[in-house]
């Protein structure tokens, strides 16, 4: 699939943190999360909600990419199986059209559109969060 140029797989920008407030995202991490701050790069069309607790001594990213989002996903695919081997990498089945967790988090692909939860321990808690925010895209 694709063609020559660079596709969006959206079409449209993404507030992150508007579809998954904070609220959510610290009930079901677990994380005493209470703010959540936008912090975009529109040129990659990467849309991305950081997430802190109110000290700042914990807190997690959720990122949608929507150019480019299949060789985004196979090179992070690459470097986590180089780096770590099977250790910082393992495929998971059921989660849209494939997905892997890493020691960084979990990032699964929809089409041209991959979501990536960083800094979390729980890999159930960053599967539920992906689940979550997909379908709101």
């Amino acid at each position: 699939s694709g063609g020559a140029s660079v596709t969006d797989g959206l079409g449209h920008p993404v507030n992150v943190c508007t579809l998954l407030p904070a609220a959510t995202v610290a009930s079901v991490s677990g994380e005493p999360i209470t703010v959540a701050q936008e912090q975009d790069t529109a040129s990659y069309k990467l849309w991305t909600c950081n997430y802190t607790s109110a000290a700042g001594t914990s807190g997690l990213d959720i990122s949608v990419l929507a150019m480019d989002a299949v060789a985004g996903y196979n090179s992070e695919v690459q470097a986590n199986a180089t780096v770590g081997g099977a250790a910082n990498y393992q495929s998971i089945t059921g989660l849209g059209d494939k997905a892997f967790s890493s020691i960084t988090g979990v990032e699964a692909l929809f089409g041209n559109v991959s979501i990536s939860v960083s800094n979390l321990a729980s890999e159930t808690a960053s599967v539920a969060l992906i689940r979550d925010l997909q379908p709101k895209l």
